[in-house]
């Protein structure tokens, strides 16, 4: 799926002196990290989106202070999560 956003020149410009080629994966990373810590995505879920495995996806959690939830709902999300992208 790809989501334009409108953005004034002058501030992509500032962002792109900043980031370079890596602004649309700090996007990218910013909405998967917003989307996890609200519950929309599980760990795989998220993993896969920014397509990282679950230890590299942990890490980059971790970075931002977002802790893993571990309750058992959590894990059977994302062993269905699993499941799902085996079949694919």
């Amino acid at each position: 799926m790809r989501i334009d956003v409108d953005i004034s020149k002058s501030f992509e410009e500032a962002l792109r002196r900043e980031l370079g080629n890596g602004l649309e994966l700090t996007i990218k990373e910013a909405l998967a990290l917003k989307a996890f810590s609200r519950g929309l995505l599980s760990l795989g879920q998220f993993a896969e989106m920014l397509d990282l495995t679950t230890n590299e996806a942990d890490g980059l959690l971790k970075e931002h202070g977002i802790l893993l939830d571990i309750s058992l709902p959590a894990i059977q999300d994302d062993v269905a999560s699993l499941r799902e992208s085996l079949r694919t």
